[in-house]
């Protein structure tokens, strides 16, 4: 991930976006909140992640791993009032349709 997140800065730079890399203005906020992040999402998720897997799929697992998207727009939508269209409303009508299809096949 280390290596991904720098290639995709230096591809940022090359491609000539505005950019500012350390736009950090308090840096030991900063440090916490990332702490707490990789926290939350390397101990409780991946743990959880691990002890679902006993009662579901890989495959379903994944399948409703892809819903990160839609929590992002909800938390967007929520601290930034960002906009949600009725495509998205949309668009997650019929991903959770299919997941419920999937799983239902699944079962059986």
């Amino acid at each position: 991930m280390l290596t991904g997140g720098i290639l995709i800065l230096v591809q940022s730079y090359i491609i000539g976006e505005n950019w500012n890399p350390l736009p950090i203005i308090n840096f030991k906020i900063f440090m916490t909140y990332t702490i707490i992040t990789c926290l939350i999402s390397n101990i409780i998720c991946y743990n959880l992640f691990g002890y679902l897997l006993k009662y579901f799929s890989t495959t379903f697992m994944t399948f409703a791993g892809l819903v990160t998207p839609f929590f992002a727009s909800f938390f967007g939508h929520i601290f930034f009032n960002e906009n949600i269209t009725i495509y998205f409303l949309i668009s997650i009508t019929i991903f959770f349709l299919g997941l419920i299809i999937f799983y239902k096949e699944e079962k059986n």
